[in-house]
This record gives C-alpha cells, structure tokens and sequence, in this order.
C-alpha cells in the first residue's frame, strides 16, 4: 500500500524513471531495476510467442532450436529475450537453475560491458525436458565485439556460432539479438569467404526474411529450415490489437496501470499546474485515451 512506500516511488516523481537516459528506460540483461520502469514485464504479442515456443522446444524435439530477435536498439529484444530464458526455467523446472546461471554471468562491475555470449547447462531439470534441451546460449547483441577474439569481426563471430549450433547436437538452444546490419554482412562475408560457403544460403534466407518486400517470407520457423524462427521486431506494435483479436492494446496495459491511482501521491506540490497530474486527470477519461492512443496509431501508421 501507500504507507509502506518511499515517495519517491509515487507518480509523477516516479516517471522520471521512465527515461531513456534513465535506469528504467534501458534494459541491462538481468538487471531487476532496469528497463521495466512499471516494474514487471510488458506482455507483448512476441513475449506470448517466446513463452509458448518454450514450452513446446522442452517437450517437441521438432521446435526451432535457434531463435533470432532483428531490430534496431531500444525495441525490447534484451527484455523480451529475458522473458524467454525466464519462461524455459519455468518449464524446466527450478530445479534447472537456467535462470540463476544467466545472471551470474551477466552480474558485472560498474564501466564494464555485458558478455557478448552466455551459455548456461540446465541442472536437474524434469527428466523429459532435459533430453531435449542439453545447453542455452544467448547472444544479447550481436553488435559486440568478443574480447577474447579481438580479429574476429562482428559478423563473423556471428557466422562462427551458427556453424556451430547447426552442427551441434539437438539439445543446444541458440538464442540471438542482432540487427539488419550484422545479418546483411554477414551474409556478404559467407558468399565471400569459402570457411562460411556452407552458410551462405542459410544466412541469406535469414536476412531476406526480414526484409520487407513485396512478397512476404515466412519466418517463425523459416520457411527454408525449420530449425530457425526469426523475428522482425518492427513487426510488434504496442497500438495495434493483440494476434488474438482483443479489443485492446498493448498500450492500454501500460495506461492503465500509469493511471492507477495507488501509484500517484495523494497530492502534489504543484496542484493543477503540474502537467503530469493534469494529463493523469485527463486520461482517465476513457474517450480521451481512446483519442490518443488513436493517434499515436496514426502517427505509427504514418512514419
């Protein structure tokens, strides 16, 4: 309740946390008090596709094993990828520990940068899900370097790991956050360099199937191997209606749950001249949050 929290925790204070320069507006992979700024995980259409895939990759050997998330910074890759080691732990089992074994080692002192790549073995996870799932490696973003192979571009770190979790054995999860760029190179790079031949069409259908274009490539799985599911994350928006049909967005939940008024102090030093608490005022009407939502859709539409 109110009494039990600091006030600083209150709205409007509190939304300072929502920017992007900000703690909360950035997602550090693991970090509890990192880019969630409402405190739990926003339910995207993707964070539902990631849960349901993890279930079904502990119990159908037949699941893409490797998942790439493509985008640009600051779309929710690193969180959503979060949700979906969170969703395989809870699959498996606590007893797996998958989850303690990613933010041990993604715990990291202050002026140092996230491991580029993480590989966690499940422990005692159920029996039948452990005879599918030998290891999950996560990249958090393929953008970065890897220290220990400073020659190694980007790109070709990249296509080192594919070459090997396609050679792999079934049970390897391979998880990836990359964006256009590193695919389109690396791509270039496997037509180029005979040590990657074998990865040419493979990369290359990847890429295309993020790429708009006229006509449409499936992706989740690739329609070219069934090993692989991509997915475009400018393909999520937080206006449009959920796959399922739901009258409402994704953008309502977040409204809502900032208009709470258990999250606002019961006054404020400003009084009416505080735009926060006016926009608050005026957005809990629902015609007026039905207008802006409408609009930020517009304006989605539109860039």
């Amino acid at each position: 309740g109110r009494l039990n929290r600091p006030l600083q925790a209150f709205y409007p204070a509190a939304l300072t946390h929502w920017a992007g320069h900000q703690k909360g507006g950035v997602r550090q992979p693991f970090e509890n008090e990192s880019g969630r700024p409402n405190g739990e995980q926003i339910k995207t259409p993707l964070v539902k596709r990631l849960e349901s895939w993890a279930v079904r990759v502990t119990r159908d050997d037949a699941a893409p094993r490797i998942v790439f998330l493509v985008g640009g910074p600051g779309n929710g890759k690193t969180d959503a990828m979060e949700g979906c080691i969170g969703a395989l732990n809870e699959a498996l089992g606590e007893d797996s520990k998958l989850m303690d074994g990613f933010k041990r080692a993604f715990e990291i002192g202050l002026g140092q940068i996230p491991p580029r790549k993480v590989t966690v073995e499940p422990l005692g996870a159920r029996s039948s899900a452990l005879s599918l799932i030998h290891s999950v490696t996560l990249v958090q973003d393929a953008t970065e370097p890897d220290p220990a192979q400073p020659n190694k571009l980007a790109e070709e770190l990249l296509l080192d790991d594919l070459l090997e979790v396609l050679t792999a054995q079934s049970g390897d999860i391979y998880l990836c956050c990359v964006n256009r760029g590193i695919l389109s190179n690396a791509a270039r790079i496997s037509q180029e360099d005979p040590q990657y031949s074998d990865l040419a069409q493979i990369i290359t259908s990847v890429t295309e199937s993020v790429t708009s274009k006229s006509t449409s490539t499936g992706c989740w799985p690739l329609e070219s191997d069934n090993r692989i599911a991509i997915w475009p994350m400018d393909l999520e928006s937080l206006v449009e209606s959920s796959e399922k049909g739901e009258a409402d967005s994704v953008a309502y939940e977040i409204f809502r749950g900032l208009l709470n008024d258990e999250k606002w102090k019961e006054t404020c030093v400003a009084g009416e001249r505080c735009p926060f608490c006016t926009n608050k005022r005026l957005l809990s009407k629902p015609s007026n949050l039905d207008g802006l939502i409408w609009l930020l859709k517009s304006y989605e539409l539109v860039a």
